[in-house]
C-alpha cells in the first residue's frame, strides 16, 4: 500500500477554511461495520446506491482497511462569528472515516447523496490521479446531465474529506442554505486490475464495489 498526499489540494481547503467554523457536527448520518472491505457487495453494474444485505458482511481476514468505510459525515460550515456580523452559512464538508488511510492503488471512493434537483450528489477521491478527471470531485446531475466537477479535498490521516463552499468555481448552485440531501450512502471500488478481487476479469471490465455503506434516508440539511 502506498500513501499519494494531494497536498495543494489540502492547503487550497485550509486557505478557504481559515475564516470559517464549523456547525456543531452531528453524529455521522452514514454508518458501516469494520472488516467488510472484501468485495462481498453487489458487483452488478447497477445504479448505485443500493441497499445489500451483503455489504454489512465482515470477515476475519481479506478486508483492506484503506478502502473499509466505517463512517460519513454531512455537517455544516459557517463564518466566524464576530461582534459585528452574525455567523453566515459558508457551505458542507463530507468526511468519509476508513479504518485506515486510503493508500491502495487503484481505488475511488464516493460518498452520495441526492437532493429535488440532482439525482446525483457524489463527492469522489481517487487515490491515483485518474489523468481524464479530478482526483477530487463532485459528480452531479443538476444541470439535466452528468457533470464532473473539481472541489476542494483532502486527505487526513484516515478520512477523506470534501468541501462544497458556495460561490466556489463551477459548483452548483442550487445547492445552498435550506437544500435537503437524501439518500446518503457510500462505498469504495477498484477502477484498474487489482490482483485481490474476487473475481479478476471484473476488475478490467468493470469497476469492482470493494465496500458498500447502506443507504440512510436522511435528510441532511444544509445549514442545519
Amino acid at each position: 500500500m502506498r500513501r499519494r498526499p494531494i497536498l495543494a489540494l489540502a492547503l487550497a481547503s485550509a486557505v478557504a477554511l481559515g475564516t470559517w467554523a464549523s456547525a456543531a457536527a452531528p453524529a455521522p448520518q452514514v454508518t458501516d461495520p469494520a472488516s467488510d472491505a472484501n468485495y462481498l457487495n453487489d458487483n452488478s453494474p447497477l445504479v448505485l446506491p443500493v441497499n445489500n444485505p451483503a455489504n454489512n458482511n465482515p470477515t476475519p481476514v481479506g478486508s483492506d482497511g484503506g478502502s473499509d468505510i466505517l463512517s460519513i459525515q454531512w455537517a455544516t460550515l459557517k463564518s466566524v462569528k464576530t461582534k459585528k456580523a452574525k455567523s453566515v452559512v459558508k457551505g458542507f464538508t463530507v468526511t468519509m472515516t476508513l479504518t485506515e488511510a486510503p493508500g491502495t492503488a487503484g481505488v475511488l471512493y464516493r460518498a452520495t447523496g441526492e437532493t429535488a434537483d440532482c439525482t446525483q450528489v457524489w463527492f469522489q477521491y481517487y487515490t491515483d490521479d485518474p489523468k481524464t478527471t479530478p482526483q477530487g470531485s463532485l459528480r452531479h446531475t443538476c444541470d439535466g446531465a452528468v457533470v464532473v466537477v473539481p472541489v476542494a479535498t483532502k486527505v487526513v490521516d484516515k478520512t477523506i474529506v470534501w468541501t462544497f463552499e458556495f460561490g466556489a468555481k463551477d459548483l452548483p448552485k442550487v445547492i445552498k442554505a435550506g437544500t435537503e440531501i437524501i439518500d446518503l450512502s457510500g462505498h469504495s471500488r477498484d477502477y484498474v486490475s487489482n490482483p485481490t478481487c474476487v473475481d479478476a476479469s471484473r476488475c478490467t471490465t468493470n469497476p469492482t464495489q470493494i465496500d458498500t455503506t447502506d443507504v440512510f434516508p436522511g435528510p441532511y440539511k444544509v445549514g442545519s
